[in-house]
């Protein structure tokens, strides 16, 4: 079990990424990221965060949940 909620921040913007890497470690969350849909799934399916933010806007985005459940 993990010390500290694991969030998985998913966004193609870098400068968005990491400003809510910096406010939810601030917040005493552990955030890992991914740049796109795509390493998004691989990394929930590796990490199984308690949480993932995901930028449902994104180029290539289209059906990410349904590959994570």
């Amino acid at each position: 079990m993990r010390e500290k909620p694991l969030i998985l921040v998913v966004d193609d913007e870098q400068d968005l990424r990491e400003i809510m890497v910096l406010k939810l470690s601030a917040s005493g969350f552990d955030a890992i990221v991914a740049i796109d849909a795509k390493e998004g799934v691989a990394a929930a399916k590796q990490s199984h965060p308690d949480l993932i933010l995901m930028d449902i806007h994104m180029p290539a985005s289209r059906g990410p949940t349904r590959r994570l459940r």
